[in-house]
């Protein structure tokens, strides 16, 4: 999976499992935290969703607000732990 294709599941997640609407604009660098659309609770769901899904491990230690605040921070965690 490149990383463009880690981007789109994780955008396409926070779409459909969080019910982040279509008409909230979101791409690779819109800041998650500072726009509401994510929170402590959400960045756990996200890392339950990359472990489940994508079979990718982040330590809980990991879970910092700076590894959730963009689509592409996320992405950059989850290719620092595995290669989906």
């Amino acid at each position: 999976m490149t990383r463009d294709e880690l981007e789109i599941r994780i955008l396409t997640f926070l779409r459909e499992s969080l019910m982040v609407g279509a008409d909230v604009r979101i791409d690779r660098e819109t800041s998650l935290l500072e726009s509401g659309i994510i929170d402590s609770y959400t960045m756990a769901s996200i890392n339950d969703y990359l472990a489940k899904d994508l079979g990718i491990g982040i330590p809980p230690d990991e879970l910092l607000p700076e590894n959730y605040a963009t689509i592409a921070a996320i992405a950059n965690l989850a290719l620092r732990y595995g290669r989906p």
